[in-house]
């Protein structure tokens, strides 16, 4: 697959994300004021910070694997290539959270973008695959740096951009009361 199918496809994903945002829209929100800021934070948290938490992910694997404490310094130098590619799916990633942002936060909704950016990173780096292996072979590079680091780096920014997911509680539980 071709770097630039991959991008349309993403890309699709997010067009469908914003007009199902826009189809559900509040009344309270008919300017799509709202629409836009979420859009745009969504993208800037996770287009700042997704690549960074995914490639931290994946030099934390690879040190466990080879027990190598050495290995950690690919941490310096693998930051440029962590964005290199992991920005564009990170940056979509971030507009569909945005698109998708719940009234209340919750697990579901983080784990659902959790999902959302392990398709994203394995998608993307997919197009970057040699077309003349097997599927067995091209798949693996996708999985493990893409798919698994976009699934972990998705949670956690989806974590902070949603806020704290709150529990429902009986009345007279720990829900604050009004003064």
């Amino acid at each position: 697959m071709n770097p630039i199918i991959s991008v349309g496809i993403l890309l699709l994903g997010v067009f469908a994300a914003i007009a199902y945002r826009w189809k559900r829209q509040r009344a309270a929100d008919a300017s799509g004021r709202r629409l836009g800021s979420d859009l745009l934070a969504g993208g800037a948290l996770f287009g700042v910070a997704a690549p960074a938490i995914g490639g931290a992910g994946v030099i934390t694997g690879l040190t466990l694997a080879t027990r190598d404490p050495e290995t950690l310094l690919m941490l310096l130098y693998g930051l440029p290539w962590f964005y290199l590619f992991g920005f564009v799916p990170a940056l979509l990633c971030g507009v569909v959270a945005g698109a998708l942002r719940p009234a209340r936060s919750s697990w579901l909704a983080c784990a659902g973008m959790a999902a959302i950016g392990a398709l994203y990173g394995f998608v993307f780096l997919l197009g970057f695959g040699i077309h003349d292996r097997p599927w067995q072979e091209l798949l693996g590079f996708p999985l493990t740096v893409g798919a698994a680091p976009g699934a972990v780096s998705a949670f956690l920014c989806a974590r902070t951009f949603y806020g704290k997911p709150r529990g429902r509680s009986a009345p007279g539980g720990d829900a604050p009361q009004a003064a």
